[in-house]
């Protein structure tokens, strides 16, 4: 407990300065932007929670809107814990509620992360792609 109240003192004792410039940033931010960036985040958390409703449904599962847009909603925020808790809720809560067996949770995941791999990869290749036609080099 001491050793934790001395990290945690010893955080905020170094980053005192860094406060000061977020909130200068927060300030200078955009009310547009940041309406922007919250749509964009309800969007995805819409797109996220009906693809594990497509997901689990192969399954034979089920979900009703407030189950798969609440385990979403609770995965991203507790993907800001240590330990990836966001992900462990959903599983949690899948084999406790819907008693989802833990290995087609497991492939459920691996599958997905292989799929938003492969996206994402896609999505950047081709931005790189556009960036070099526009400008000539890769960034």
């Amino acid at each position: 407990m001491l050793a934790a109240l001395a990290l945690l003192s010893l955080i905020v004792f170094l980053t005192k300065d860094e406060l000061t410039n977020l909130k200068e940033k927060i300030q200078d931010t955009s009310r547009f932007a940041i309406i922007f960036i919250s749509i964009l985040f309800i969007i995805s958390q819409f797109v996220n929670g009906y693809m594990l409703k497509m997901y689990v449904k192969i399954f034979g599962i089920s979900l009703k809107f407030w189950e798969w847009f609440g385990l979403t909603s609770i995965q991203s925020f507790g993907n800001y814990l240590p330990m990836s808790f966001g992900l462990a809720s959903n599983g949690a809560y899948l084999k406790l509620k819907k008693n989802l067996d833990v290995s087609k949770f497991l492939s459920y995941v691996a599958g997905d992360t292989v799929i938003k791999f492969m996206t994402y990869g896609l999505i950047g290749m081709a931005f790189l792609i556009f960036d070099y036609f526009k400008n000539g080099e890769f960034l």
